[in-house]
């Protein structure tokens, strides 16, 4: 009966994602595809995959899915006091004093000191894009190096900043010409790009915390995530059934006990948090990194 779980679960989940189709498609189409891959692939395999999806680690679940909230608060905090020093300091003392209209721009001598005005204007705007880019920055590595820490290992902040710093770099052109597609082509291409940056920058982050080495976790990202995408199909696959059941039965239950929305966002982080978990033991297991 065991050697053939696998096939039974896959089997479960392809019927499922037939009847369900049309509920959402995009989620029951990959879930489908992933288990008629899982099907007929390596059964030792997909049930060791099977039996991680249920193995509850829950110190590392907890601290991961804490140090997540904390590292999205601050990000929140700090973006929101950048804005209010930003419009307190720089805006409105600055580009209240502009005079625009006709008469304002067809005097000479204002229209010098308006030059001037919209010149300081432009460089302080410019001056508080870095500091907020370098503060964000700054914030999301060294919180991110915690969650790291429980999963893996740690590694110097110096490092990890440079690692940030290259992953942005290469992603953010990437997001931006995605972004700036015609509808729906940009909508379609940014869900990619995010979840093509999740999948990456986990096994950029899992190597990276590992065994350190730049260069080496972005050579590792791309060829376990690229190259060698295949071997994450299973448990993505098992990982996309948890979240439909999971997410089901937590509406469920936030409709009869009326849970808000600070609920959702809980459940939200743990199984984002779980689902890393599962992802870097895997990759661990597997030498992949």
């Amino acid at each position: 009966m065991k050697s053939h779980l696998t096939k039974i679960v896959s089997a479960i989940l392809i019927a499922i994602s037939v009847l369900l189709w049309t509920k959402n498609t995009l989620l029951f189409t990959l879930l489908a595809l992933g288990s008629i891959w899982t099907l007929f692939a390596s059964q030792t395999r997909a049930k060791k995959l099977l039996d991680g999806i249920v193995k509850w680690e829950g110190k590392k679940i907890l601290l991961t899915g804490f140090f997540d909230m904390i590292n999205v608060a601050l990000l929140v905090l700090v973006s929101k006091a950048i804005v209010f020093i930003y419009d307190t300091i720089i805006r409105k003392p600055l580009f209240g004093k502009l005079d625009l209209t006709t008469a304002g721009l067809a005097n000479a001598d204002l229209a010098s000191a308006q030059l001037q005005l919209s010149t300081n204007f432009i460089v302080y705007s410019f001056l508080t894009l870095i500091i907020a880019w370098a503060s964000l920055l700054i914030v999301y590595t060294g919180t991110r190096r915690y969650t790291w820490q429980v999963l893996t290992k740690q590694q110097p902040f110096k490092q990890s900043v440079k690692f940030t710093l290259a992953w942005f770099a290469i992603f953010i052109p990437i997001f931006l010409l995605a972004a700036f597609q015609k509808a729906p082509a940009n909508q379609f291409g940014v869900i990619f790009v995010g979840a093509l940056f999740a999948h990456l920058v986990t096994i950029g982050m899992a190597s990276f915390f590992t065994h350190g080495g730049v260069g080496r976790a972005i050579r590792h990202a791309f060829s376990q995530g690229i190259v060698g995408i295949a071997n994450f199909i299973t448990p993505y696959t098992y990982l996309l059934a948890a979240y439909y059941i999971i997410g089901n039965l937590w509406g469920i239950l936030g409709s009869q006990l009326n849970l808000g929305s600070a609920a959702n966002i809980v459940f939200m982080v743990l199984f984002l948090a779980w689902a890393r978990v599962y992802v870097v033991r895997f990759l661990l297991d597997e030498k992949r990194i």
